[in-house]
């Protein structure tokens, strides 16, 4: 009987170990040499697959997707200026990632005010992207990586990627194919993550940036001015929202600093508990809330700004959902601007997860100054009111 038990309690062992995959992608098994690296960078939303089911792994990586991801990896706050590159259009995927990465000098046009987002990248390029932001976040004590190259096609190798990949061959980021270093050869999406996933392993000291100014309350701000940690993906800044349109022109979200005060509280919160805060929407421009109104004229939903200003015109309402520390996705009650009933806060209808995640953050809102609107669970204004913003 001992012996039956012990079989047994081994057997549900084996059992569950199958059954719980590294990753959810059917093109991923658990022993490619490049498993571990996707679940790592898909657990901390650098990258994603190329649908719910499928990762590709030996496709080709993008000049776009290349600085989506080191965007990500870095917070994802976008530059506040747009990136000027006439293929490059208003409210693409990839639009605040190359803003971003041409302000920090990560990844430049291509000539003729061309970013050419759909290229594929080498070997070298990537690498290069890759320390150049490294520069950008952290303290630059990399020569302890530098080591020479002695690879049978090191001749072939770029001027301007030569420390890049000295560096990358260094620090152990970057290895051979067939001891070749093929750096003209393209860069796979699985190569990609796997890089990263090496570089992630190692050691830096974080830039020490001088702290934002003290203003007044009711002073307009970027929120990650004040909160470096937070997420966001301003869903009115693309086409990834009800309308199928961009609304907004600029994307990194903005808050009165009274309310940015009372979120950096939740933020620290919920980092305590494992979480952190992914922003969908903060102030929102008188006019774009009439372009709102005239694809969606239903007052439930919209605020009708020819009777009233929305909340989020004042500069002190916010739309967000949970994250995990590192950016990762947590189950919440719907996707943002969900029409169903599942946008409430009645959580009959969704999981026990779902609700349990909703409800610590409604309670944290809450305890830290908010007050929720029942018909949505993402949008919380703050209980100080301000005026609208009529500029």
């Amino acid at each position: 009987m001992k012996r039956l038990l012990l079989f047994l309690i081994a057997l549900c062992i084996l059992t569950t170990s199958a059954l719980a995959a590294k990753t959810h992608f059917a093109d991923v098994s658990d022993n490619c040499w490049y498993t571990d690296a996707v679940a790592d960078l898909t657990s901390r939303g650098c990258i994603r697959g190329v649908s719910a089911a499928q990762f590709d792994p030996q496709g080709k990586m993008t000049r776009a997707m290349a600085v989506t991801i080191l965007y990500r990896l870095g917070g994802g706050k976008p530059a506040k200026q747009p990136s000027g590159f006439l293929d490059v259009p208003n409210g693409a995927w990839f639009t605040a990632a190359v803003s971003w990465a041409k302000t920090n000098a990560i990844a430049n046009g291509t000539g003729g005010s061309r970013f050419l987002p759909e290229s594929y990248v080498t070997r070298e390029q990537f690498v290069t992207f890759l320390w150049r932001y490294a520069s950008m976040r952290y303290e630059n004590d990399f020569s302890r990586f530098q080591k020479d190259l002695n690879f049978p096609d090191t001749n072939e190798l770029s001027a301007w990627a030569q420390n890049a990949m000295r560096l990358s061959v260094g620090a152990g980021v970057i290895r051979g194919r067939d001891n070749y270093l093929a750096p003209k050869e393209l860069c796979s999406r699985a190569e990609a993550v796997t890089i990263l996933h090496r570089f992630l392993a190692l050691s830096f000291q974080e830039k020490q940036l001088p702290p934002p100014p003290e203003v007044a309350d009711d002073a307009l701000v970027y929120i990650r001015d004040y909160i470096p940690s937070i997420r966001v993906d301003l869903r009115y800044a693309t086409c990834d929202n009800f309308t199928e349109q961009p609304i907004y022109t600029f994307t990194e979200p903005q808050l009165r600093y009274g309310t940015v005060k009372k979120l950096i509280k939740v933020e620290q919160l919920l980092r305590a508990k494992g979480f952190g805060l992914l922003i969908w929407d903060g102030y929102r421009p008188v006019s774009a809330q009439y372009r709102l109104w005239e694809v969606c004229p239903n007052s439930t939903y919209v605020a009708n700004p020819n009777t009233g200003y929305s909340s989020h015109s004042r500069g002190n309402t916010i739309d967000l959902t949970l994250v995990t520390k590192d950016g990762g996705a947590v189950e919440m009650p719907s996707d943002f601007d969900d029409f169903s009933t599942r946008a409430d806060r009645n959580y009959s209808d969704v999981s026990a997860a779902a609700a349990s995640n909703a409800r610590l953050l409604e309670q944290i809102m809450i305890e830290a100054g908010f007050v929720a609107y029942s018909g949505e669970w993402w949008h919380y204004s703050d209980a100080v009111s301000y005026s609208v913003i009529k500029g």
